[in-house]
């Protein structure tokens, strides 16, 4: 992916009156022509919002893909606030386990934004498999947990933390993406602010949140998180979003339970709460879920594995 020139990441077609003749040629090519003048070619449809379609597409030989985003769709909050947000953030991050940003192109109405391809997402990986084993949830786990402590060491907080915003490679490799809703955690100042504003979804947001409070938008991530690893190793979400009085509810009072018959180890669901603790004050930071005991564990000494092994040989033994 290094061929693609990284010189100017949002390109923008000049203006001038001593090249009016040129700009009246360049204004009447397609976006297509114009895209693939640079050498990108866009195809289908991988998934789409609101606002935007994720599409497959080419540079020259080189399979990627790209984020396209209909200005004229857009409310104002998000064509003034959050685009370019999302757009500045993203032409700075720069970590494995967060989807590269190869180049942004500003066309008529439309923003392009073409970045490395990963086309499953944690939620469909979740659903193929049922739930995810312990081993295998802390290999991938950790890795979010990276993006996010990354985030939050240049100041950003993510604040739609979910299942779908999380990619899955070939390899196994962790892709945060979707950094429409992210934001700068201080001001000019240097000094710690609030959001106010709700952001995500209610499946995953924090009960500061949904209560409508000014909140941290960093200790909300955390929440998120939480919400994510219940899935990841349950298959199931750890609250019911129907209703959201009664959601902010059971939030509350910590109404969520791990289901019978999966194998857990004490150590990841002691992280689970920590991080689904509704007191923002008793809420852990993402450095502290970095040194959890449950991260520090060695594979080859998983006890949830270990735990479901001795169940299996004393029923043979049983059976015998």
């Amino acid at each position: 992916m290094s061929k693609i020139p990284f010189d100017k990441l949002v390109e923008k077609r000049k203006k001038s009156s001593s090249h009016s003749e040129e700009n009246s040629k360049a204004s009447k090519k397609s976006s297509s022509e114009e895209l693939r003048d640079h050498g990108f070619k866009v195809g289908k449809v991988l998934g789409e919002g609101s606002y935007c379609k994720v599409r497959k597409a080419t540079y020259k030989t080189q399979e990627i893909a790209v984020k396209v985003i209909n200005r004229a769709h857009l409310s104002t909050d998000f064509l003034t606030k959050f685009l370019p947000r999302e757009i500045e953030v993203l032409s700075k991050v720069k970590h494995e386990n967060i989807i590269k940003v190869y180049k942004i192109f500003n066309y008529k109405d439309r923003v392009y934004i073409f970045m490395e391809l990963a086309q499953n997402d944690l939620l469909n990986y979740v659903k193929e498999r049922d739930r995810i084993p312990e081993k295998e949830a802390r290999n991938l786990f950790r890795q979010i947990v990276s993006a996010l402590k990354y985030l939050h060491s240049i100041n950003v907080a993510h604040r739609d933390l979910k299942c779908e915003n999380i990619m899955i490679t070939e390899n196994k490799e962790i892709k945060l993406i979707d950094l429409g809703f992210c934001r700068k955690t201080v001001n000019s100042s240097g000094r710690r602010i609030l959001s106010q504003t709700y952001c995500g979804s209610h499946a995953y947001a924090a009960p500061e949140v949904l209560r409508g409070t000014p909140y941290n938008p960093m200790i909300y991530d955390v929440w998120s998180l939480g919400c994510v690893l219940y899935i990841m190793v349950t298959g199931r979400m750890p609250f019911d979003d129907s209703n959201v009085r009664k959601l902010v509810q059971y939030q509350l009072k910590k109404k969520f339970k791990f289901p019978r018959g999966v194998e857990l180890s004490a150590e990841v669901k002691i992280l689970i709460k920590s991080m689904l603790e509704p007191d923002v004050t008793k809420r852990i930071s993402v450095d502290r879920v970095e040194n959890s005991a449950w991260l520090k564990l060695e594979d080859s000494l998983d006890p949830s594995e270990d735990e479901e092994t001795k169940s299996k040989e004393s029923q043979n033994s049983r059976e015998q």
